[in-house]
């Protein structure tokens, strides 16, 4: 009995010291001391951004007519809204006629060579184009995005 009383100790002392040395992990986490004790840091709390209305502008439709032959053969109406980055509404609407005619020229121009190249309009190129013209006009990061709301022809 006394033999098996001394093996259990050897086998219990020969793990605190395998423990100790870092040789096998604490499993009971009662062997290694407070301090040597590898704790994960805290996470901060994540920072909650106030949350914020998007703000919507929205334009009054654009009636742009294709003329082939000295004859209107059709005219699209195409209605947009500017999605303006929070605390510039003010800087769009500053620049609004100037926004609203080079949108107006730009589609004159381009809806009509689309319409000879294309059965349909590539809404895509027209929101890039149109993109492109607010960046020049109302500074880059003023419009998060031009949509285009409808596009139909008569």
């Amino acid at each position: 009995m006394l033999l098996v009383v001394a093996l259990v100790v050897i086998i219990a002392l020969g793990a605190v010291g395998l423990v100790r040395f870092g040789v096998i992990p604490d499993f009971t986490g009662m062997i290694t001391p407070m301090e040597a004790r590898v704790e994960e840091p805290e996470t901060p709390a994540p920072v909650v951004q106030p949350q914020v209305d998007p703000v919507f502008v929205d334009l009054p439709p654009f009636v742009v007519p294709v003329v082939r032959d000295r004859e209107v053969q059709k005219n699209f109406t195409i209605t947009l809204r500017l999605d303006v980055e929070p605390g510039q509404q003010e800087v769009v609407n500053r620049h609004m006629s100037k926004l609203q005619a080079a949108y107006l020229q730009m589609l004159y121009v381009v809806v009509p060579e689309q319409i000879h190249a294309r059965v349909t309009l590539d809404v895509r190129a027209l929101k890039q184009r149109l993109q492109g013209i607010t960046d020049r006009i109302a500074g880059p990061g003023a419009v998060r995005e031009v949509m285009v709301i409808s596009v139909f022809d008569r």
